[in-house]
């Protein structure tokens, strides 16, 4: 039987589906209400426009399981995990993976005036109770990936987008959420360049959004004399398999009070480097087929211009964190 009309696909606005994610997600309050123009989650702004019906925000997948019939009589899994706060950000999360499939933020300029209340040293790294414990990343899974490698807990949304608010800054903490192994000479350095850019960018213009998350991208296999197909590669680290990408990536669009907006796409390897943004800018495609994720699909890409050919992303950021992940702040734990 088809799904009622005020549920059709074909009902919502392009792309709802992907900002949303999947039918019988789950949604939960994440982070603080921060108010006034500060910032609100992009994917805010879906949900007030077409609202969900009850059964599609199901957590157990009753909705879906419901508009299966015979086939859902005992459940089906869900297909996606999403959580959304105003104020903060909203995160799609992976259970497979333990990893954000993507997180998205607002900014504004107003949020960052000043220098701003939160403190690094007041938050702490912490699981997500409402994930269920096999598919929750616990610190110790980051703790065991320090024997494997130079892997660091890396923030897609960076602390420093939340100093205007305490609680704010804390929700970017939590990992299934918004953190995934990172090299520590990546995060220190050419991914930092990257975050500076897009703070240089969200106190310049007045409305800022940027996605961000891990991809697990496939390359040639290195040995054998024979063609091969090419091959997705990662290791899973801990007891609970965090999943460690290959790649991370960000894709910015800012809005000007007057003409086009400017859309970047940033690809970069999940491995020590120190390059300016400028050498991992890619076209959005890039990312989507990266992914499997559209990349702000409401977006009229025609009408965007070039971010790179307006501000400068072959600068690095003037200051960062020199050498491994050792000379990086301690980080707090809980």
């Amino acid at each position: 039987q088809p799904p009622p009309p005020d549920v059709r696909p074909q009902d919502r606005p392009r792309g709802t589906e992907a900002a949303m994610g999947a039918k019988g997600g789950l949604i939960y309050a994440l982070g603080c209400v921060t108010g006034g123009s500060l910032s609100y989650a992009a994917t805010s702004w879906y949900l007030s426009k077409k609202e969900v019906p009850r059964d599609e925000r199901a957590g157990d997948g009753a909705g879906l399981a419901a508009r299966a019939g015979v086939l859902g009589k005992y459940g089906l899994p869900q297909e996606e995990h999403f959580f959304v706060k105003e104020g903060t950000f909203a995160t799609s999360d992976n259970w497979r993976t333990r990893c954000p499939n993507w997180v998205v933020e607002h900014l504004t300029p107003e949020g960052f005036k000043g220098k701003g209340d939160a403190t690094r040293e007041k938050s702490s790294f912490k699981g997500v109770a409402e994930v269920p414990e096999m598919f929750r990343a616990g610190l110790q899974d980051y703790r065991d990936a320090r024997q494997f490698g130079d892997y660091v807990r890396g923030h897609m949304v960076p602390a420093a987008d939340m100093k205007h608010d305490q609680g704010a800054m804390d929700a970017t903490f939590f990992l299934n959420h918004n953190v995934v192994p990172q090299d520590g000479k990546n995060n220190s350095a050419a991914w930092l360049h990257l975050e500076t850019l897009v703070r240089k960018v969200a106190k310049k213009y007045p409305h800022t959004w940027v996605l961000t998350g891990p991809a697990w991208v496939p390359t040639a296999p290195t040995s054998g004399d024979s063609p091969h197909p090419l091959e997705v590669r990662y290791p899973v680290v801990g007891s609970h398999k965090v999943a460690v990408p290959t790649h991370l990536w960000k894709v910015i669009v800012a809005e000007p009070a007057k003409g086009k907006p400017l859309m970047g796409a940033f690809l970069v390897p999940n491995s020590p480097c120190d390059n300016p943004p400028a050498v991992y800018k890619v076209d959005a495609k890039a990312v989507e087929d990266a992914t499997g994720y559209e990349v702000f699909p409401q977006l009229d890409r025609k009408s965007a211009a070039d971010l790179c050919s307006v501000e400068k992303c072959s600068e690095k950021a003037k200051t960062f964190f020199k050498g491994a992940a050792a000379a990086a702040p301690a980080e707090n734990e809980e």
